[in-house]
């Protein structure tokens, strides 16, 4: 897999159930609540929903070897 295709797949399912990321309290400040899901151990997604829309933030590399 690909990092394009890893990054459509996780971005289908996080538009299916977007409540499985954890909380990112980096992003997150006052209402606005962030969430972040690891699409691979070397990068993950960090969005915001709301009933209609998922919203991409960022897409994060992870420190690892």
């Amino acid at each position: 897999m690909n990092y394009f295709n890893g990054i459509m797949d996780a971005v289908e399912t996080l538009a299916h159930m977007p409540t499985i990321g954890r909380e990112d309290t980096r992003f997150s400040k006052g209402k606005t609540i962030y969430y972040s899901f690891v699409v691979h151990p070397k990068y993950h997604i960090v969005y915001r929903f709301t009933q209609r829309t998922l919203y991409i933030v960022a897409i994060r590399a992870t420190m690892m070897k």
